[in-house]
């Protein structure tokens, strides 16, 4: 069972009111075990760390997890990252 979605922060655009916004890619999702022992990770294969944005000098990749989106949800909002401020 998907428990959580990782998303990592790959850039940033202008919405069509003017205001600046991140782009968001899920890379991948937190499981639970089906026995229930534990939790594992499923990563996109497709995505490349190396490619996504870092600060200058870090060289670390920052994940979010957020809770599995519905279709019918609405947006999720931005995740706090006091290591990005």
């Amino acid at each position: 069972m998907i428990n959580k979605e990782l998303v990592a922060a790959c850039g940033q655009y202008v919405d069509r009111n003017g205001q600046n916004k991140t782009r968001w890619k899920t890379i991948g999702h937190l499981h639970d075990k089906k026995d229930g022992s534990g939790q594992f990770i499923t990563l996109d294969p497709m995505i490349n760390l190396g490619a996504i944005p870092r600060g200058e000098g870090d060289d670390r990749v920052y994940v979010n997890l957020f809770e599995p989106k519905s279709k019918d949800a609405p947006k999720r909002p931005a995740p706090v990252n006091d290591d990005l401020a």
